[in-house]
């Protein structure tokens, strides 16, 4: 018997549900077979000093607000993570640490 199992999301071949625990509980969501930046903060432990910007539906940025605006853009001291955005281009990450 399989530990984990996966579900479609009706109408979204893009998007695939995954019960991580085998209890039927879908705790994570693939995004063309990569994590989806929605569930990126789900699977990182990350200490209060640290800010999540969203920005549009793809890109997201994870830092410090070293200003206190309560944005991580622009202090140069983050990771951005941008999800696949189809079924041949895998999601792009790079940190920024040029504020840091």
């Amino acid at each position: 018997m399989s530990s984990f199992s996966t579900q479609t999301v009706n109408n979204r071949d893009d998007l695939l549900d995954i019960d991580l625990e085998g209890d039927g509980s879908f705790n994570t969501r693939l995004k063309w077979g990569y994590l989806d930046n929605t569930d990126i903060e789900e699977w990182l432990i990350l200490d209060d000093g640290f800010v999540i910007e969203y920005q549009g539906i793809a890109d997201t940025f994870i830092g410090y607000d070293l200003n206190d605006d309560g944005k991580v853009l622009d202090d140069n001291c983050y990771f951005h993570y941008v999800q696949a955005s189809n079924a041949t281009t895998g999601p792009q990450y790079n940190n920024v640490t040029t504020g840091c």
